[in-house]
């Protein structure tokens, strides 16, 4: 009963807190069961709001008739002590209890805002809960709320496989130089960005010479507002993503995610678009011009699909048609990691890999616009202590330098082909240093100029000064040079 009486004390007003401590005499409780402990501030010298209906009671005499002999009480006022009123209010609570015959438990306590507030708070809860016979002091009460940071990567990372890690990038430089002067561009055009990538790999994870690295990649943030503009959607907005079935376990099923994170980190938007987008985009559509069109979009979806219509392209093409967010991201395709050739040693470099990417931009097939490369654009814009998501993946079957340094090696890498072979030439270099005899190495690599996408040219001839290999080059931008491609060099050179 007495349980019963404090919970109605604790939740309901200062009308039902009197009830109770009538009813508890009624009941014929003990003394110990009769606590009341007040904790209240002044506002203006006055009760604050939350005691408006104590202040009218005791202005009225209602205590003048009661009479509490056998009830214990305690006050702890708040407030601070640069306001000439401080405390005015507490003192009159703990004067009306003690005229009822009721006794102070401890003496009323003052905590001071402008002092050290917490420590007189601490000390009355102290010397309260030693007044009511506790042997020992009571423990810190520990905040009841629970905040918890979710960062936007550990949710990506929750629909990704297990085996995907986070890589940081130690380094991202060009490879590719200025192309002015060098030649006729109408011949031939520059070579788009092509950059060293440098990856920090966790803890535990190895790798061998010849090794993929999987990367996960995200939407161009241009991208991105073009879906959000064409959907009429805020990129702020907040979404909880629910679902059931396998085929929507790239999404963050049960977390919420804001719309711009849902479709820059899992959802590929520069995807062709599936032909069953027209019957749900037709579904949605009120319009009988953009029916029309929907109809002429499908009778025509065979010549369509060459040209790789992306779901906003689509969209495009249909400017009065509408598609919900949830349909949007359900024709659209999971982000497929792409793979890109380890370009290092691990003799070398056991605890990074490089990575040589090359970008791709180009008039988009579909004629809207241009395209860019999806993985090959994310990983030119990372920077320095950025982190993508990736994991290593040995080929099947493998690619891999002969386990015997001795063995002789052709290696034939036009542009970004070199990316292996690099990892393949350091592996022997490392090998050569320790003492290892190493075999012939014929290197065939081609680009457009020397002197604009040679890519590790320094390396390359270092280790030709060296002995290790013997380059042969092919340079489709230098008329006066005798291969233009690699397969002429290796035309030229068939007897070696």
């Amino acid at each position: 009963v007495a349980e019963e009486i404090a919970e109605r004390a604790t939740l309901d007003s200062f009308d039902t807190v009197v009830r109770a401590m009538d009813e508890s005499f009624a009941l014929g409780l003990e003394a110990e069961d009769r606590v009341l402990v007040v904790v209240t501030a002044t506002y203006n010298g006055r009760a604050p709001d939350s005691a408006v209906n104590v202040e009218k009671a005791i202005d009225s005499g209602f205590f003048d008739g009661k009479h509490w002999p056998d009830a214990r009480f305690a006050v702890l006022g708040l407030g601070n002590s640069q306001w000439p009123n401080f405390q005015a209010f507490p003192r009159r609570v703990d004067e009306t209890l003690e005229k009822t015959g009721a006794r102070r438990l401890v003496p009323r306590a003052e905590a001071d805002a402008d002092g050290d507030f917490d420590g007189a708070i601490a000390a009355f809860l102290r010397d309260l809960w030693k007044a009511l016979g506790g042997e020992a002091e009571p423990s810190q009460a520990q905040p009841s709320l629970s905040l918890k940071v979710v960062e936007a990567q550990a949710i990506r990372a929750q629909a990704l496989p297990e085996h995907a890690v986070r890589l940081s990038v130690a380094e991202n430089r060009e490879l590719i130089r200025p192309a002015d002067g060098l030649w006729d561009f109408a011949i031939e055009p520059p070579r788009e960005s092509t950059r060293f990538i440098r990856l920090k790999l966790p803890a535990g994870l190895t790798y061998r010479t010849g090794d993929h690295i999987a990367v996960y990649a995200r939407n161009r943030p241009e991208l991105v507002d073009r879906a959000l503009a064409r959907l009429g959607l805020s990129g702020d907005t907040q979404i909880e993503v629910g679902g059931q079935g396998s085929r929507f376990r790239h999404l963050p099923l049960g977390s919420t995610v804001t719309v711009r994170q849902l479709l820059a980190d899992f959802v590929e938007l520069s995807d062709p678009a599936p032909r069953r987008a027209l019957d749900i985009i037709a579904a949605h559509a009120t319009c009988p011009n953009s029916q029309a069109e929907l109809d002429r979009l499908a009778r025509d979806w065979a010549a369509l699909a060459d040209k790789r219509l992306t779901l906003l392209d689509l969209l495009d093409l249909v400017p009065a048609a509408a598609l919900p967010l949830n349909d949007f991201v359900e024709l659209s395709s999971a982000i497929a990691p792409r793979f890109y050739s380890i370009a290092s040693s691990p003799l070398v470099s056991p605890d990074h890999v490089d990575l040589i990417v090359g970008t791709t931009r180009a008039p988009a097939w579909s004629g809207l616009g241009e395209h860019q490369g999806f993985a090959s654009s994310y990983m030119r814009d990372v920077k320095a202590e950025d982190e993508v998501f990736g994991y290593v993946r040995s080929p099947n079957p493998p690619f891999a330098p002969p386990a015997d340094p001795a063995a002789p090696m052709i290696l034939i890498g036009p542009g970004t082909g070199f990316a292996p072979l690099r990892g393949f030439l350091q592996e022997r270099a490392a090998q050569r240093a320790s003492g290892a005899g190493t075999g012939d190495i014929l290197l065939f690599f081609g680009c457009r100029h020397p002197d604009h996408d040679w890519l590790c040219r320094e390396e390359v001839e270092g280790w030709a000064a060296d002995g290790l290999l013997q380059p042969f080059l092919a340079f489709s931008a230098v008329p006066e040079h005798p291969w233009r491609y690699v397969q002429d060099a290796l035309l030229a050179e068939q007897e070696r």
